[in-house]
């Protein structure tokens, strides 16, 4: 995909910083530790000041799931990533290079240079990919990262690098010239928090030092960078991945996860506005201390578009972000040299990477009545011919519009196909379900079932060919033909269903019914009392409670299907046929149906 860009940067450089599992209300909050004896009325004094005098301030909302990785590549390749992705630890955000921050210019050349300091659990995931030599990274080990003491070290280390990279400098020339090469990047990963959240719990005195240790870090590092550089074209950027609940948690949609701080200051970012009316603050905002003043919220993803335009680099291919100066009926977070120019252009840029790379969307591919053209393009043109004419405030509204039909767009292919999946992944479950039933009910005598198979086999084989087909013709990705291996597994189930209902029966004495049910209560609580410890142990608050309770609802439920399984009256059949012969039960659909409700619950429940 082809990137876009304004073109030139409002600065020189951009500073970075992320503090990990950092709570927005944490930070700001006026008497944030009321239970901590001798807590400071401030905890982060030196951040505070600059939303207060210098900066701009609100709350980056981040979106589920609450973790690290999805967090800072929403940050910094503003786009947020499937919830698997969680699972990926070090991969690649993607494949393709869409990191803003990370990636070659349009003409395949290195836009500039990344200095990135911190976990070894996020750095390389940015770094891997990228232009070699251009992103640079310095991470402590895993093992440093200990759960079980003040983590405050770990944080207190970044800043020695990037101290000790500056020192380099002042004797290595190759070093100091890629440092004054113009468009670089600092990013300083904080993992400390997060660390001590997850130990001590936020409101704990080691996280409220924690906060203190990081504000500290702020000021020395916008010192290091001045001393440095001595030109006053930095911009800082302070916020955080996600929060933490009260716990000491994270992962899930608690407010106390998604709200996180948002402070920016330094060249090309407004200084503090009068707050608005009606008021920008709500309850939350209210034990700030900064009621007076206009406090700007954001979406998490528009942070990428926010440093692209600061450093005058490619927006992020993949980003779903939107720049917070788009719409001109709120302020947003830039001060540029050329004012309104550089905010609709850069609304234009934002638009275009938003906007050319769809399929069909009629509010978007749809003809226009007197062009005959697309929406798109039309709008495309009249944002240009705005910008030509210096209508910036109307080049923007139109740009703004523009991105929200663009992201609806987005939602539409993200859902094109949502039917099609579902009922595949359904037709997989169900059958996979019956065709399990054939080995639980085989007859005695299955010469029939050579003859049935053949049959079944047959159609399935042609149902799946026929979707492939369809699958080809339509240039569908790969996982599409494996998805539809769900659609054999119907057709086999389905028969063996049939095949089921009409002439399933099984060999089961009463020896052996009564032998499982003394099995059932010993089993039961062995299983019970074996996975009992590990599931506490792995638990952080009141999740042994979920196991208990699971295990309860599981022997009631079977205790009650035994009581109406067993005071019903048996079929007519001779009492030798009685201990030989199992006769299929219509409630054996029910029984099977809490059996998969069962085991979702007990899958997902855990989280909820």
């Amino acid at each position: 995909m082809k990137s876009h860009s304004v073109g030139h940067a409002e600065s020189q450089r951009l500073v970075l910083i992320i503090g990990d599992g950092l709570r927005a209300d944490l930070l700001f909050n006026e008497d944030a530790f009321p239970t901590i004896k001798d807590a400071p009325k401030v905890v982060a004094p030196y951040l505070k000041s600059i939303a207060a005098t210098r900066g701009a301030f609100g709350i980056s909302h981040t979106r589920v799931p609450t973790e690290s990785r999805p967090g800072h590549v929403a940050v910094i390749g503003g786009m947020y990533e499937d919830v698997s992705a969680v699972t990926k630890a070090r991969e690649q955000p993607t494949r393709s290079k869409s990191l803003g921050l990370t990636t070659p210019n349009r003409d395949g050349k290195p836009t500039h240079h990344t200095f990135s300091f911190g976990s070894p659990d996020i750095l390389p995931m940015f770094a891997r990919g990228a232009t070699p030599g251009k992103v640079k990274t310095w991470s402590y080990t895993q093992e440093d990262e200990d759960f079980t003491k003040d983590a405050t070290h770990l944080d207190v280390w970044v800043l020695d690098q990037l101290k000790a990279l500056l020192q380099n400098a002042t004797s290595d020339a190759t070093l100091d010239a890629q440092l004054r090469s113009g468009k670089v990047v600092f990013f300083l990963h904080l993992l400390g928090l997060d660390t001590t959240g997850h130990s001590y719990r936020p409101h704990s005195r080691e996280y409220m030092n924690n906060i203190r240790v990081v504000d500290s870090i702020v000021q020395q590092t916008e010192t290091l960078i001045n001393e440095f550089y001595n030109d006053q074209e930095t911009s800082f950027i302070f916020t955080a991945d996600h929060g933490m609940s009260v716990i000491g948690n994270h992962g899930d949609g608690d407010p106390d996860n998604t709200r996180t701080p948002l402070v920016a200051w330094g060249r090309g970012i407004r200084g503090p506005l009068p707050d608005s009316t009606p008021s920008s603050h709500d309850s939350y905002s209210s034990p700030w201390g900064l009621s007076s003043l206009f406090r700007r919220d954001v979406e998490q993803a528009d942070l990428a578009a926010l440093m692209a335009s600061l450093l005058g680099i490619d927006w992020p291919v993949n980003s779903v972000g939107v720049l917070p100066d788009v719409d001109p009926t709120r302020p947003g977070y830039l001060s540029p040299r050329s004012g309104d120019k550089f905010l609709g252009e850069a609304a234009f840029v934002n638009a275009k990477a938003r906007t050319l790379f769809y399929k069909p969307f009629a509010p978007l591919e749809g003809l226009e009545a007197l062009k005959n053209e697309p929406h798109r393009i039309a709008s495309l043109t009249r944002i240009e011919d705005l910008i030509r004419n210096g209508d910036w405030r109307d080049a923007r509204l139109t740009s703004a519009d523009l991105i929200r039909t663009g992201l609806s767009g987005l939602h539409y292919l993200q859902r094109y196909e949502r039917l099609l999946i579902r009922g595949i992944v359904i037709a997989a479950y169900i059958g996979w379900a019956a065709y399990a039933s054939l080995y639980i009910f085989r007859p005695l005598v299955s010469g029939g079932l050579r003859k049935a198979t053949i049959y079944v086999d047959t159609i399935a084989a042609a149902v799946l060919v026929g979707f492939w087909a369809l699958f080809a013709l339509q240039h569908a990705p790969w996982t599409f033909y494996v998805l539809s291996g769900g659609s054999l597994v119907l057709v086999c189930g389905g028969a063996a269903v049939l095949w089921v209902l009409i002439d399933a029966r099984r060999q089961k004495g009463e020896a052996s019914r009564q032998f499982l049910k003394n099995f059932f209560a010993i089993q039961f609580l062995v299983y019970f009392l074996g996975f009992g410890p590990c599931f506490v142990i792995l638990s952080i608050s009141v999740e042994g409670l979920f196991y208990v309770v699971y295990s309860l609802v599981l022997i009631t439920w079977v205790s009650m299907e035994s009581i109406v399984r067993n005071g019903e009256v048996w079929p007519t059949v001779t009492e030798s046929k009685r201990a030989k012969v199992y006769q299929f039960r219509p409630d054996d659909i029910r029984i099977a149906l809490f059996f998969l409700f069962f085991v979702q619950v007990g899958f997902f429940g855990t989280g909820k």
